[in-house]
């Protein structure tokens, strides 16, 4: 569940502009061939937006104004055939008016199809990949009937189809510098094989995918074997502007 924090309270006799990150908890990675997890959604004023998408303009802060904080959590992943009940999407990420959407879920059990998210599950199998939003991230990739799962999106890149040999690589996040060091964020998970290679994982905290009996699941957005995922996270910076 989302974890609220604040309200923050503007107070200051001056324009506050505010430059953000934010991000939402990624999605579940699924089971048996499943599709890896899509990376939560990422919006940004600094470089780069997720899914292609330009800068965002900073926030206007108003004066005497308190804005919500919420940082969701990501998804549960699953390493079990109860996957299809215990397999989530990530929670929305949220500052003032600024939303980052959960990542989606990949596909799972009896549920070949990934969900659609900030950026989308991989699908197990022969199941439809979930898809991304605008401005948030990209889709999610294919499974191959019956061998493996597709990668799950991330907010820089789509996540990788599998095959016969590996299952799908998860997408790449977002090199992000609002804390004065680039760092990825919002990547997707590999994609799983029963036997062979397991899709990898990405720049931005995408896990590998499982492997064998033991592990035959996706790789969830920083999810090891039915944990939940993590590296949702909320960023701001402001700058003042005194009145004149």
């Amino acid at each position: 569940f989302p974890v609220t924090i604040g309200p923050i309270s503007i107070t200051s006799l001056a324009i506050l502009e505010i430059d953000y990150l934010v991000v939402g908890g990624g999605g579940g990675g699924g089971y048996d061939n499943g599709g890896g997890g899509g990376g939560g959604g990422l919006r940004s004023s600094v470089g780069t937006t997720g899914g292609g998408g330009a800068p965002e303009s900073p926030f206007v802060a108003t004066i005497g104004t308190n804005y919500s904080v919420s940082v969701g959590t990501g998804g549960r992943g699953t390493s079990d055939t109860l996957s299809s009940t215990v397999l989530s999407s990530g929670n929305p990420s949220t500052f003032a008016t600024i939303t980052a959407l959960g990542g989606g879920k990949g596909g799972t059990g009896g549920t070949f199809d990934g969900s659609s998210g900030g950026s989308g599950g991989g699908s197990k199998r022969t199941g439809a990949a979930g898809a991304g939003t605008n401005g948030q991230g990209f889709s999610g990739g294919l499974g191959v009937t019956g061998i493996t799962g597709g990668g799950g999106g991330g907010a820089g890149q789509a996540g990788g189809n599998g095959s016969s040999s590996f299952g799908g690589k998860g997408g790449d996040g977002l090199a992000i510098s609002i804390t004065g060091s680039s760092v990825y964020y919002a990547g997707g998970g590999g994609g799983s094989k029963r036997t062979g290679a397991a899709g990898a994982g990405t720049n931005g905290q995408g896990f590998s995918g499982g492997l064998g009996v033991t592990g035959i699941t996706g790789g969830g957005f920083r999810w090891k074997r039915g944990n939940m995922c993590s590296q949702e996270i909320l960023i701001v910076r402001g700058s003042y502007r005194d009145w004149e």
